[in-house]
């Protein structure tokens, strides 16, 4: 088990997709802890439905989202270490969806913070 995680810390894709990673994870825990003392009891968190209350949620929610980040990281981490030695360019492409996620989920709770204020 070592020596996968040697192998994928020399992949030099892999090991900036972590860093960038692991700063958007912070980055959004920051805004989320932050700015979760001022939200309104309900947040618009469901962008994709129509205008009006059927976007709206109980503001708690937003706790998750470095969480969910987190969660997501851990697991695509662990598909890595499994399928790197044999499928090289499918544990980059893992690694570079845990790197999307992290900054899709950035950007949407910093698009519902604007809504707000």
């Amino acid at each position: 088990m070592n020596g996968r995680i040697k192998l994928i810390t020399k992949d030099r894709f892999i090991r900036y997709s972590f860093i960038v990673t692991f700063l958007l994870v912070v980055i959004a825990s920051i805004i989320v802890s932050l700015s979760y003392t001022s939200l309104a009891p309900l947040s618009p968190i469901f962008n994709s439905m129509p205008w009006g209350i059927s976007r709206l949620y109980d503001s708690s929610i937003v706790i998750f989202l470095p969480i969910v980040m987190i969660s997501v990281v851990i697991l695509n981490t662990v598909i890595l270490i499994f399928i790197y030695k044999k499928y090289t360019l499918l544990g980059r492409i893992v690694s570079f969806n845990s790197l999307l996620f992290c900054l899709l989920g950035t950007l949407a709770y910093l698009q519902i913070l604007f809504l707000i204020y």
